[in-house]
């Protein structure tokens, strides 16, 4: 018993607990000895002496242990910081190392402690999950699919990875089995449910209206997109799609070919343009829908919406920029292979319009008309097949990189053998034109000279096909060249090669600027030749030619005067200057209103009125000369040459 509790025990004493008092305490009852009050003090203070005693007794032991207490405690105080020295100074001895590695496995143990706990909550499968994988494929199904494959990838990254204990390996694999399980059960799904979707496992629809909303509906676009995650269940509903969609395309040609009804495509005998744009137009809008549903269901850039992330395929890292790019070629060549039906039944139907357009060296009797018609018609083919070539590429390239070729191949065909039914009867025509122009005499030209014609046939083509001279260089410099070179070769007349050179006028070519320079040279030529035809009619007219070509055939002289010269007699050339003079005032000079220069009027008025001033000047001195022995000239040869020409101005 320590201190405290036999002090406890003394303060807790009472009366009715204490033991009886010694015998010597009682007083006898039958003591012989009267007690007195002297003797019962000396009795009470005999015991009060011994109970101190007894007392002192109890504090000295009480001491002693207090005492002996102390000493252990410090006993146990300086063995304490004995121990704290020693644990101070153990760092430089060899048992320090022993201490440091007994923290370090201590905290290890603690860090895969926390790590198991987060691996198995972390990569554990939720309800809402699992219910998601287990209804129809939607949205939802496709996040659970995404954040199943974000798992499982997790899953394998952690489980490749050392850091984990044997335990953890255990739970990773069964965890791992379980998501593969998952995983390809619910790719199997959305495989089944996208084939039923698309109509894929019909290619002959109850509904084709459904089933082309489907492909517009942009969870059709998220399925596919998850899909391809899954290479074998991509490819193979790929070709479904593409066998669905070239089937459907051919089919719908095929019907406005040869159906009936409001949308099919119908040959009329005098308008084959008009049939081949409504057919390159369909292949063109076909082309067109065909590449944006593409598009929209394997769109070649961006990350669709809940497509799980590429690492979720079953390729290594190291063969993914294989794959991208092995099936962006895949998606690239979806729309050649739907539109490679179109191609027979487009080469069948063109082939049909052109040859009997085409003009043959006996077809020209059919007149100018007929062949002109059928010329434009084949240059409108022509720049049509050309036109619509190339936006085709245009469309079929606007989201895949890899064009229809077998069709464009079909359609570049088609316009080479246009092209060349088209040259071999332009040049036909161009040859013909003499066989087509009627005659003309004087210099009152028909409409259908050789420059008219060619006029006519390059400004028609020129508007049939909308050709800019700016732009289409390449095309007015081919007509030029058919056209204008035997027009200009066979053109006999001023207002023909005036004519040439309204055609070619427009045209800002090098080839144009040469024709232009050709022409001009004919020009000139044939200025001068027309100045000389026309003033010999004009002289004609007013009297003079008859007088002047008697002169230049008679050749008078001393011998033979002029006047002696039958024809030439004074009375006749008299009369015939009188006549002349008479037509000063409103000489019959035409006003060549068919030609359409200013200037080249202009010039041949002038030289028509120099010519005749010439003459008149000729004729004026020749009538002068004594030799000519005319008399009384003055009287009828009252103008000189300077007053006819104020007159003529």
């Amino acid at each position: 018993m320590d201190i405290q509790q036999k002090i406890d025990a003394i303060l807790s004493t009472n009366k009715s607990n204490l033991p009886k008092l010694p015998a010597s305490f009682e007083i006898p009852s039958d003591t012989e000895t009267p007690l007195t009050s002297a003797s019962l003090r000396e009795m009470i203070e005999g015991e009060s002496v011994k109970d101190s005693e007894t007392f002192a007794k109890i504090l000295q032991s009480l001491d002693a242990e207090i005492t002996r207490i102390d000493d252990s405690a410090s006993g146990l105080l300086a063995a304490a910081e004995n121990l704290v020295s020693n644990a101070f100074n153990a760092t430089s001895t060899a048992g320090s190392q022993e201490i440091i590695d007994a923290i370090r496995e201590r905290d290890e143990a603690k860090s895969k402690l926390n790590a198991m706990e987060s691996f198995l909550g972390k990569f554990k499968i939720g309800e809402t999950q699992s219910q998601a994988l287990a209804g129809e494929p939607n949205e939802s199904f496709l996040g659970a699919l995404k954040e199943i494959g974000e798992v499982h990838e997790n899953l394998k990254k952690a489980f490749s990875s050392d850091s984990h204990s044997s335990t953890s390996s255990t739970s990773g694999l069964d965890m791992l089995e379980e998501l593969a399980e998952k995983h390809e059960s619910a790719y199997e799904k959305l495989y089944s449910h996208i084939t039923t979707t698309l109509s894929l496992d019909n290619l002959d629809p109850a509904d084709p209206e459904t089933i082309e909303d489907a492909y517009s509906d942009p969870f059709t676009r998220s399925a596919l997109s998850a899909l391809s995650n899954r290479p074998a269940f991509a490819s193979h509903t790929k070709e479904l799609i593409v066998s669905y969609r070239r089937n459907s395309v051919t089919k719908r040609f095929l019907l406005a070919l040869t159906g009936s009804g409001n949308g099919t495509i119908t040959l009329t005998p005098h308008d084959p343009v008009s049939y081949v744009g409504d057919i390159l137009a369909w292949v063109h809008r076909a082309v067109s829908e065909e590449n944006e549903v593409y598009a929209h269901i394997y769109p070649s850039t961006g990350t669709p919406t809940n497509t799980p992330t590429p690492s979720d395929s079953n390729s290594n890292d190291d063969n993914d920029d294989n794959d991208d790019n092995d099936d962006n070629d895949d998606n690239n060549d979806l729309l050649a292979k739907t539109v490679s039906g179109l191609g027979r039944p487009l080469r069948t139907r063109i082939e049909t319009t052109f040859p009997p357009l085409t003009l043959t060296r006996s077809a020209v009797d059919d007149g100018s008309m007929e062949c002109k018609t059928k010329v434009i018609l084949l240059s409108s083919l022509h720049n049509l097949i050309k036109f619509y070539t190339q936006q085709i590429e245009q469309a079929a390239s606007r989201h895949s990189s890899s064009p229809p070729e077998d069709l464009l191949e079909t359609l570049n065909d088609l316009h080479k053998n246009v092209f060349s039914a088209y040259e071999e009867s332009l040049t036909i025509y161009g040859e013909s034109l003499r066989q087509f122009s009627s005659s003309s005499n004087s210099f009152q030209l028909s409409k259908q000279t050789i420059g008219s014609l060619a006029h006519g046939m390059i400004a028609d083509m020129r508007k049939a096909n909308a050709l800019n001279p700016e732009t289409d260089i390449d095309m007015m410099d081919f007509v030029l060249e058919k056209i204008i070179a035997p027009a200009l070769a066979l053109s006999e007349t001023l207002d023909d090669v005036m004519k040439l050179k309204e055609s070619v006028a427009p045209a800002t070519s090098t080839a144009s600027s040469d024709w232009v320079q050709r022409i001009d040279e004919k020009i000139e030529m044939k200025l001068g030749s027309t100045i000389i035809s026309v003033s010999e009619k004009v002289l004609e007219q007013v009297g003079l030619m008859e007088i002047l070509s008697l002169i230049n055939s008679e050749n008078p002289s001393a011998s033979n005067p002029m006047s002696s010269i039958i024809g030439l007699e004074q009375s006749t050339v008299s009369r015939k200057v009188a006549q002349f003079y008479g037509s000063l005032n409103s000489p019959p000079i035409p006003s060549f209103e068919e030609i359409g220069s200013a200037q080249i009027r202009s010039r041949l008025s002038n030289g028509i009125r120099e010519r005749m001033i010439r003459a008149y000047s000729d004729l004026y001195f020749k009538i002068k000369d004594p030799q000519a022995q005319y008399q009384g000239t003055d009287s009828w040869l009252n103008m000189t040459p300077n007053q006819v020409e104020v007159l003529l101005s």
